[in-house]
């Protein structure tokens, strides 16, 4: 006998000032579209960004990120969502940014966003920067790549040496977020999961070709494929600069 899945189909709509504080509409109902009363457990995050303020959305459930058409359990997900924002525009400071002794903590010319202890968030003119430590992790033993000024802005990453050398983040795990996506570089294409648990961000290689990649990357410290995992992070996994405290490339195969 041959069951086939049902079709669920839904459009998620978000607003908000920025993409920590988005609030997401479904319509219509997801469970009215279920089967026997049953329940399934939905959320959102951020997906590309699109332009104008505005982004796609990534569907997760049950925990699962999903992509329209996707069959999750006796069902198909079908949907489609729009995030658009409406950031509120900052006033000048009554400052002098250029003189220090007329700085009294009520405004600056950029804004420092970091929350966990190490190096803040800078952001000017759309563009997020900050400080972060890079580690290798091969048979358990992590070592360091070096710690990289990571610039981000919608379209792309970009990871500058610093010639610094932070330690290793130990702040606590407050969430779970997991994402699996090929990724490209010079080298080749390869399928990773990138996993974020509330403070350090791991990228995981899940294929033989990715595993590849993360052999020949090591050459220079991976600093090509960290940033095109970081880019799906931000654009597509919803993580924010200022929430991340480390990054972590690991060398097991995961498949």
């Amino acid at each position: 006998m041959k069951i086939d899945p049902k079709d669920v189909t839904f459009f998620v709509s978000g607003t908000g000032n920025t993409l920590a504080d988005v609030t997401y509409t479904v319509d219509p109902d997801i469970d009215a579209q279920l089967a026997y009363g049953e329940h399934v457990d939905a959320d959102y995050t951020p997906g590309n960004a699109l332009g104008d303020n505005r982004y796609g959305v990534v569907a997760h459930i049950n925990g699962t990120p999903i992509v329209t058409g996707d069959v999750a359990g006796n069902y198909r997900y079908n949907y489609e969502g729009l995030i658009t924002l409406s950031p509120t525009v900052p006033t000048k400071p009554d400052i002098d940014p250029h003189n220090p002794s007329n700085l009294d903590g009520s405004g600056s010319w950029t804004s420092n966003m970091g929350n966990h202890g190490v190096p803040g968030v800078e952001r000017v003119a759309g563009l997020a920067s900050a400080e972060l430590p890079f580690f290798k992790v091969e048979a358990g033993q992590v070592s360091h790549y070096g710690t990289y000024d990571v610039a981000a802005d919608p379209d792309k990453v970009r990871l500058e040496p610093t010639g610094k050398r932070l330690p290793e983040p130990n702040q606590p795990k407050t969430q779970y977020r997991e994402y699996t996506k090929a990724l490209t570089t010079t080298d080749g294409t390869g399928m990773f999961r990138m996993v974020y648990d509330g403070s350090v961000f791991r990228i995981t290689p899940i294929d033989d070709a990715a595993l590849a990649l993360v052999r020949t990357g090591d050459v220079k410290n991976n600093v090509e494929l960290s940033a095109e995992a970081l880019h799906a992070g931000f654009s597509e996994m919803g993580i924010l600069l200022e929430d991340l405290d480390g990054v972590y490339v690991h060398f097991e195969n995961l498949h």
